[in-house]
């Protein structure tokens, strides 16, 4: 699943708007069938920031549309398929987003480091059945 979505997902800013638009349906059709595999795909494109992409400018510049409104064009297409799969996804945005902010926290000594569990985070009394990628399926 995450082969599809990375291949998918790295077409978001194809010149063609015919091109997008089939991309976004497919990846709607994916999200609602799967939202736990293709949810923290959907925020780390929500939450990309283009201008600190690790990028020359005229590389950022050749997409036709940016990840966070191409997410934005995503998270509307699922909610206009199916509500309660979109409210399913919108639940996780702030748990994702704290992982992201957990996972971008530097650790200069690994043996002296001491790291506060985010209130979201220690706040989960259940498990859940989200899927997060290991780094090495990982790409900007």
């Amino acid at each position: 699943m995450a082969t599809v979505l990375q291949l998918l997902l790295s077409r978001f800013g194809h010149e063609r708007v015919e091109v997008r638009e089939t991309i976004v349906e497919v990846l709607s059709q994916l999200a609602i069938s799967y939202p736990e595999h293709c949810a923290w795909w959907l925020f780390h494109f929500h939450f990309f920031e283009e201008d600190k992409a690790n990028k020359p400018e005229t590389l950022r510049q050749q997409h036709a549309i940016t990840r966070k409104k191409f997410s934005e064009l995503l998270f509307a297409r699922i909610s206009i398929i199916n509500k309660q799969v979109a409210t399913q996804i919108m639940q996780l945005e702030t748990l994702i987003g704290d992982l992201k902010k957990l996972c971008e926290k530097e650790v200069k000594d690994v043996k002296a480091f001491d790291m506060e569990m985010p209130k979201t985070l220690a706040g989960i009394a259940a498990t859940t059945a989200l899927v997060v990628p290991i780094e090495e399926n990982l790409t900007p």
